[in-house]
């Protein structure tokens, strides 16, 4: 029962995705039009920032060394307060599935570098598409961040996909980049794909009835076997003298 409540959430969700023609520049955020995620640009050091100009293709901070993209202008960690950042927050009923980049370098030495993506719940079960992979980006998880190893690719995408939807669901994630090897790194969001299930609480309500039917079924089964049962003493008879 609890497998056909889950099969049927699956069969009612549906994925979005969205791109940079989406975005307008000097916006300071962005919701999509079914109000289920929200993109927030801030500013080096954290404070308030606008979406810069998408040039056709980038979704990104504006100011800091790359206008369309979300950047680190001294390449170190963010001990100065220079770095770029994009916040993605997803309603209680949705799930990132993937994210797709563009014109990004961050790939310095340090398990550290590389496009940081924070605020998972869990491991995400990140996966590189094919020619990405083949290129050499990689990604490694710990502890609620997932670093992304990116070396130039120009103009082509790299699609960083997720498989645990547990990891994503509700949260709110933040983009942002370090690379120790050098300065202006940048990561530059071109796509970005989520899925919407119904409003959980129907499917937890039904969880729990199916649940408790279960219950009820298996104690009336018990009962009645109970009840129909042969007392030993019958079926063994008297002992002999």
């Amino acid at each position: 029962m609890l497998f056909a409540v889950y099969v049927a959430a699956c069969v009612s969700a549906h994925a979005v995705t969205f791109d940079h023609t989406s975005i307008t520049a000097g916006a300071v955020s962005y919701t999509t039009a079914d109000a289920k995620v929200t993109l927030t640009p801030f500013a080096a050091g954290g404070g308030a920032g606008a979406f810069g100009p998408t040039s056709g293709c980038c979704i990104g901070v504006n100011g800091g060394t790359n206008n369309g993209g979300v950047d680190d202008a001294d390449g170190k960690p963010d001990t100065a307060g220079d770095r770029e950042r994009l916040d993605i927050t997803l309603s209680a009923n949705v799930w990132l599935n993937e994210i797709g980049f563009i014109f990004t370098r961050a790939n310095g030495p340090l398990p550290t570098d590389g496009i940081v993506i924070s605020g998972f719940l869990s491991d995400p079960a990140a996966t590189l598409d094919p020619a990405a992979a083949s290129a050499g980006v990689t990604s490694t998880y710990d502890s609620g961040t997932l670093y992304v190893n990116h070396g130039w690719r120009g103009g082509a995408v790299s699609v960083v996909s997720f498989a645990n939807a547990g990891a994503s669901l509700g949260r709110t994630l933040s983009i942002a980049v370090n690379d120790s090897n050098e300065a202006s790194a940048q990561a530059v969001v071109n796509q970005l794909s989520y899925t919407v299930v119904p409003e959980p609480s129907a499917f937890v309500m039904a969880g729990i009835g199916a649940l408790v039917l279960g219950a009820r079924r298996a104690a009336m089964r018990n009962t009645l076997r109970d009840a129909t049962a042969v007392p030993l003493h019958v079926t063994l008879g008297r002992p002999r003298s």
